[in-house]
């Protein structure tokens, strides 16, 4: 188990849509960063109408489906299908409005990750462990 800022980590790579991940900032590999796991390998991720599409498909899970994402950056601009390579993931913050993620920086290799984020201590309102029932 590993400490990154507001979270507790356990180590692994075994990760699926929703899990909330610590891992090296493409921006500074110094720098842990957290964000939610959107698109997997093989997937095409698209940003439209601020709710997110798999495949086309849009997701349900209420932990991205409550939230608006914004078309900005490159990664994510309206209309566009970003294609998630093997070895990738697709994340996104859940704060739509200032997040630097793979909207900006485009997908993470697995190899980056530190571990799947399993204990919020801040904000206050969200202090607790993350419950599977809450992706």
């Amino acid at each position: 188990m590993s400490s990154t800022g507001n979270y507790n980590c356990r180590i692994t790579n075994n990760v699926a849509r929703g899990d909330i991940i610590a891992f090296k900032s493409p921006e500074d590999q110094s720098k842990p960063s957290m964000k939610r796991v959107i698109g997997l390998s093989g997937e095409k991720v698209e940003i439209k109408n601020g709710k997110i599409l798999i495949n086309g498909k849009q997701i349900n899970m209420p932990s991205i489906a409550n939230i608006y994402y914004y078309n900005k950056e490159d990664y994510a601009k309206e209309g566009k299908l970003v294609k998630v390579s093997e070895g990738f993931l697709y994340v996104l913050g859940d704060n739509s409005t200032r997040s630097k993620d793979s909207r900006y920086f485009g997908c993470i290799s697995k190899e980056s990750i530190i571990g799947k984020c399993i204990f919020i201590y801040l904000p206050p309102r969200r202090f607790g462990k993350i419950e599977d029932n809450q992706k």
